[in-house]
């Protein structure tokens, strides 16, 4: 399919990327999914999604391993669209059907993942995820059942473990590829749940490519941080290639257990014994020339964002007679805008959504490219690309999770409140917390909030309930026979969950 019949469709979406390179010559294999025989017919639209102020100023950074050997001329570099779209084809498909083998592990406070690879119920995972035999654990599916099950086996050399649901039930499973099968270059698809198992959020699909193989270990650049071990690698083919081990020192070079080490060690493992006894470079030059045709377009609706004489941000054009979107937590000083025809014109920001860090900027300008807006939800493991100003996109991904509701945060009074025959009593105030930063005390009576009247603790709560931190709101408060009026700017609710879910959505998963 030419390039100039692909509608590019530019979203704000994040993406998570990463490649390396495969050997020539290799045969498709048939899906893996045992329970899932069926062909698969999945209709795929190349999708494009552009990073609002990705990058301030370009950086560079010295990657130790960046002299590692490169695999060259590999087939499993496309060399065009059709190509790209039969990838993309085969990465949906994977995970379309892996995500339902994939479950959360807890054990005590660690979490981790794992995926089913039996009838019956037999898991495997990492070793440090399955910590020792015996242990009680509990399992999470993908659509958010629990289930109970213990640890088995632990192969703590090579960091292998296996675990069994117990919990009676004919489970979905993956099968396991064959031994020697795991080929240096080949693309892959790493699920997991990171930083643990979030309720509504099925399991993240990340893609990448194999960099290293060695006895016990394999090498990729698909992202992945804590929670995602214990997680599946698969090849393109559905199989079962290896799991997550490990965090290498960037976030795009971890590392994995290849399945051939549980393989030689399954009966020892599936008994419950437990003993005890590095790869080329990333290369993602090929990959992107494929790409610049497709995203010359957009490509041309991106501008830079200066501050007072500073590169800080891109933007991009939406509208044709000189709207921008762009990363409002940039802005500081004189915005002025760099088209890319070379013109410099000053901006104005005409307004500003803090939640998602977005400004919209106005110059004084005509008839200038600009995005379409996508209008449909992508598909999971559909490709992602981010148009820059050079002819390369600055990223390549796939989708990693469908869209879902985060529920939205409730502003913090800072206050801990009770009835009485008086009226809303405060019986203790957070300290340095916003109530406290605003003037009130304990015993302090609250009798209005906004010029409303308060007779309970309901009353209040039932008034609050759908603000946001951020929010000032008026509080009328009753000290002794003094009647006060403080002014309160609601604060933010700091929990682990609530640090869990900002890190989440900062990497956008």
């Amino acid at each position: 399919m030419p390039a100039h019949q692909i509608e590019t469709r530019i979203k704000t979406h994040q993406a998570i990327a990463g490649f390396g390179r495969r050997r020539a010559g290799r045969s498709t294999r048939k899906m893996a999914f045992l329970r899932r025989r069926e062909s698969i017919a999945i209709p795929v639209v190349l999708a494009f999604f552009l990073l609002l102020g990705l990058l301030g100023s370009p950086a560079t950074a010295t990657d130790p391993e960046s002299a590692a050997p490169r695999v060259e001329n590999s087939d499993a570099v496309p060399k065009g669209l059709p190509q790209l779209l039969e990838i993309e084809k085969k990465f949906t498909a994977v995970a379309e059907n892996a995500i339902k083998c994939v479950v959360g592990i807890q054990i005590g406070q660690s979490r981790g993942s794992g995926v089913l690879v039996s009838e019956d119920g037999l898991v495997l995972t990492a070793g440090h995820v399955a910590q020792k035999p015996g242990q009680k654990a509990v399992f999470t599916t993908y659509d958010g059942k629990v289930f109970n099950g213990v640890s088995l086996g632990v192969f703590s050399s090579a960091d292998a473990g296996m675990m069994k649901i117990t919990d009676k039930k004919k489970w979905l499973f993956v099968t396991p590829a064959a031994k020697n099968s795991i080929v240096v270059g080949d693309w892959c698809v790493a699920i997991g749940h990171p930083l643990g198992y979030l309720p509504g959020r099925p399991p993240v699909v990340r893609m990448g490519r194999i960099l290293r193989l060695e006895d016990r270990a394999v090498q990729t650049d698909c992202p992945l941080i804590s929670g995602d071990s214990g997680g599946p690698l698969f090849n393109l083919d559905g199989e079962l290639i290896g799991i997550n081990s490990r965090i290498g020192g960037p976030m795009d070079r971890n590392y994995h257990v290849p399945i051939d080490v549980y393989l030689e060690n399954w009966e020892d493992l599936k008994k419950g014994v437990a003993w005890a006894d590095k790869m080329p470079q990333r290369d993602t030059e090929q990959v992107k020339a494929v790409f610049r045709d497709v995203i010359a377009k957009a490509a041309k609706c991106v501008v830079r964002v200066r501050c007072d004489k500073k590169d800080v941000a891109l933007g991009t054009i939406v509208g044709p007679d000189g709207w921008i979107l762009t990363k409002a937590s940039e802005l500081k000083g004189r915005v002025v805008v760099r088209l890319e025809d070379g013109r410099e014109l000053e901006a104005r920001i005409v307004g500003v959504v803090g939640q998602f860090d977005l400004a919209m900027l106005k110059i004084d300008a005509v008839d200038l490219p600009n995005i379409e807006w996508g209008l449909t939800d992508p598909k999971v493991g559909q490709w992602v690309a981010v148009p820059g100003l050079d002819k390369d996109p600055l990223a390549i991904g796939v989708v990693s999770t469908p869209r879902r509701a985060i529920p939205a945060e409730r502003g913090l009074l800072g206050v801990t409140i009770g009835d009485t025959p008086n009226g809303v009593a405060v019986i203790s105030v957070i300290p340095k917390g916003p109530a406290d930063q605003a003037g009130l005390k304990k015993d302090d009576i609250i009798t209005h909030i906004n010029g409303k009247p308060i007779q309970n603790q309901a009353n209040l709560m039932e008034h609050t309930k759908n603000l946001k931190p951020g929010i000032a709101v008026k509080l009328t408060v009753k000290r002794g026979e003094e009647v006060l009026d403080k002014s309160v700017t609601l604060g933010k609710l700091v929990t682990p969950s609530t640090r869990q879910r900002d890190m989440l959505n900062a990497m956008g998963v």
